[in-house]
């Protein structure tokens, strides 16, 4: 084949100076440039076809790697800097060869929403032609460095990372149009597509694109025009040149991962989602897919590892890993100090223990997290203490009902009979009353939707719930004694019935939903954030 290529370039050779006159035997020097070019092309050409259009290589004299000859879809290698020949297609940022390439190519101005359109148009009128970023900028990088020709560029070849790119050009002399061009890798000033749709600084300048993506909506290319030559960052919307490169390397090393965050993130409990994740490229597959194993509960407090690994071609694997402190969201309200809980079922946030109870419950006869015991709709004035004196005397004042625990047949007031000024009190977020700031106390279906409803049939099942309640007995209203402590759970609502108060309760063989009883009994209170 190499014989015949010869012969069949002498006969091109001896016919074309056969047409030429002596006087034109003087070839300038960019003539003779594009002579040579047409020549080397001609006798190294590996034959390569794809997607319709055929390409030579070249090698680089920097790196040693190899590179298609033109741009993706040029029809010749450049014999100018504006040669329109070999401007080639313009291709969107990660986007498959489907006909939006095409400078003439039609357009729409609706976002995809997937990485292969059904059609063939340019997707003008925004930043990034598909509407996933920044789920999919990795996958895109991906599609344009698969090396078995299913993608944009030929088998074996890929699309170049920045540095690749930059060791090419801007590491080696490509100052300016003019240095692109006389570059082996003969850029031309191609110019662009623009993400509004208009063909710009054709013949000006260029645009080549690389792999390289920086997590917004742009991506990395190579820019040079009449007085420098940079690295631009530009829309992935925008229509720029594609060159595809073969690496070549002396020993194939494993991957490189590269986090986007540092090595330790400290987070606050029910905040956002930390920005995390990671970049992998190899010196032979270009830019490959990071897998991430383990995630973050942002809903609960602890120390987390996330670690994100990358396996090229030849099976070699690296792996990073950041560490992920959530801290506990804690608030302080009347001395005692509590954390919060998330719901699974509703999504609502809780406090973690019962009112004045020190610790989350370890069981459901924890005596630590048994908490305080108060009496319907009342302040916290000291009588929610299990151990505080109690007298006979009905308050006459709820607001101001003194400090002891009040012993009675049904309420512990002689005022609110109907008891809607002390439940428009529990539902307070203000702080003033039994609940944090932010906070209130539940009322029935609330507090069913996360219990009852759900899972808790009993006392076990209660400390199993997330909110862990525990089975903390009550104060009985006729004496002030304590009843049941570690065998019965009650927990008060503001939910109303006549003379009475709602409240749930559970034994170690039920649980019941909401129920009415007397006002005067010293019972639990769980609070929900409003």
């Amino acid at each position: 084949m190499f014989i015949k290529k010869i012969y069949v370039l002498l006969l091109f050779v001896l016919l074309s100076v056969g047409n030429v006159s002596a006087d034109d035997h003087n070839l300038t020097d960019t003539q003779l440039h594009a002579f040579l070019g047409i020549v080397t092309n001609f006798i190294l050409s590996d034959g390569i076809v794809h997607n319709g259009t055929a390409y030579g290589t070249v090698t680089s004299p920097y790196t040693g790697n190899i590179w298609l000859d033109r741009n993706l879809g040029a029809k010749r290698v450049c014999t100018s800097f504006d040669d329109a020949q070999c401007y080639g297609d313009y291709y969107q940022w990660g986007r498959d060869a489907d006909g939006h390439e095409k400078s003439s190519s039609g357009t729409v101005s609706i976002q995809e929403t997937t990485l292969t359109p059904i059609h063939g148009n340019f997707i003008k009128g925004n930043t990034d032609w598909v509407d996933a970023y920044p789920t999919d900028d990795i996958m895109r990088a991906f599609h344009w460095s698969q090396r078995n020709g299913s993608r944009i560029c030929p088998v074996g070849f890929r699309i170049p990372t920045i540095d690749e790119l930059k060791a090419e050009t801007l590491d080696n002399g490509v100052i300016d149009s003019d240095t692109a061009f006389s570059n082996f890798l003969k850029f031309p000033s191609a110019g662009l597509r623009s993400w509004q749709d208009n063909m710009v600084y054709e013949g000006l300048e260029g645009y080549v694109w690389t792999s390289t993506t920086r997590h917004d909506p742009r991506s990395s290319s190579i820019r040079f025009y009449d007085a420098d030559s940079v690295v631009a960052n530009i829309y992935r919307a925008t229509g720029a040149s594609v060159r595809c490169i073969k690496p070549v390397v002396a020993t194939d090393e494993p991957p490189v991962v590269t986090l986007k965050s540092s090595e330790n993130i400290s987070v606050v409990q029910f905040g956002n989602y930390p920005s995390i994740g990671a970049t992998a490229v190899d010196d032979v597959d270009g830019v490959l897919l990071v897998l991430q194993v383990g995630s973050v509960n942002m809903d609960v407090p602890d120390t987390y590892t996330v670690s994100f690994r990358a396996q090229d071609s030849a099976g070699q694997v690296s792996s990073k890993s950041v560490t992920v402190t959530v801290a506990p969201l804690m608030v302080t309200h009347n001395a005692t100090t509590y954390g919060l809980v998330r719901s699974p079922y509703t999504g609502k946030i809780w406090l973690d223990r019962n009112l004045g109870a020190s610790q989350v419950c370890t069981s459901f006869n924890d005596a630590q997290c048994y908490g305080d015991y108060y009496q319907w709709g009342r302040n916290f004035d000291g009588h929610q203490d299990s151990t505080s004196d109690t007298t006979s005397v009905k308050a006459a004042d709820i607001g101001n009902a003194g400090t002891k625990f009040i012993m009675s047949s049904s309420d512990w007031s002689t005022g609110d009979s109907d008891g809607t000024i002390r439940q428009a009190q529990w539902v307070k977020t203000d702080g003033s009353t039994v609940c944090p700031t932010g906070f209130k106390v539940p009322n029935g279906p609330e507090l069913m939707a996360e219990t009852i409803d759900r899972d808790v049939t009993n006392s076990a099942t209660a400390f199993s719930n997330f909110l862990k309640l525990p089975s903390a007995g009550y104060r009985k209203n006729s004496d002030g004694s304590m009843r049941e402590r570690g065998s019965f759970g009650v927990v008060w609502v503001i939910s109303l019935n006549g003379a009475n108060s709602g409240y749930i309760d559970f034994s170690s063989v039920a649980a019941y939903g909401v129920q009415y009883d007397i006002r005067a009994y010293g019972q639990s209170v769980r609070c929900l954030k409003d």
